[in-house]
């Protein structure tokens, strides 16, 4: 494989990967967001600095749309599986503008390199559980476009779309519900700071 090329391999995402919940881990502390969780639906985790790094990103551009990945896994714990969102990757070869954006070809095989080349420091392997995108002064929805995105690109039932409005101050995960996307709560996690310090 030649540096221009990006090879998967067989990629199976039928099977979660086993981890305690960070609802049940004493590792984490999380704190519910927007809508209630819905039984039926992975619980989804965003790891606090993931959520930040993508909401700076879109204030630094609060005059066109910007947007990346959503990097993590896929877990089940005691039979409830769930998203983990645990880094953020900006999609620099996106085409911008002031109420649309347009990932390319380039903007994928960026993010899989990145992920390639910085692999998670757990060892668990991670994979794009979503995108992000903004919508200055819009506010938060999934238009036509982006309904496209996630209906063909991150169709699986646990991948998940973030949208923020960084004039309006806000932001507003979707996902599936059965067949359709819809608003969806999360939970915003952090790791516990170790006693002593």
């Amino acid at each position: 494989m030649d540096s221009a090329s990006v090879e998967f391999g067989n990629l199976a995402f039928a099977s979660p990967l086993a981890m305690e919940s960070p609802l049940r881990d004493p590792a984490f502390e999380v704190e519910a967001k927007g809508l209630a969780p819905e039984s039926g639906c992975a619980a989804v985790f965003v790891m606090e600095q993931a959520l930040k790094d993508a909401a700076a990103f879109s204030a630094a551009s609060p005059d066109r749309e910007v947007g990346g990945f959503l990097v993590g896994g896929y877990h089940s714990c005691g039979g409830a599986d769930y998203t983990l969102v645990e880094r953020f990757l900006r999609a620099m070869d996106a085409k911008s503008r002031p109420a649309s954006l347009v990932f390319t070809h380039d903007c994928f095989e960026a993010a899989w390199r990145e992920i390639a080349r910085s692999p998670n420091p757990s060892g668990r392997p991670q994979f794009l559980v979503g995108w992000h995108h903004s919508h200055p002064g819009l506010g938060t929805f999934l238009s036509g476009n982006d309904l496209f995105i996630q209906r063909h690109f991150f169709n699986l039932p646990w991948q998940i779309a973030l949208v923020v409005d960084p004039r309006g101050g806000k932001l507003e995960l979707f996902g599936w519900k059965g067949h359709e996307i819809a608003g969806r709560g999360f939970y915003l996690a952090r790791l516990r700071q170790a006693s002593g310090r």
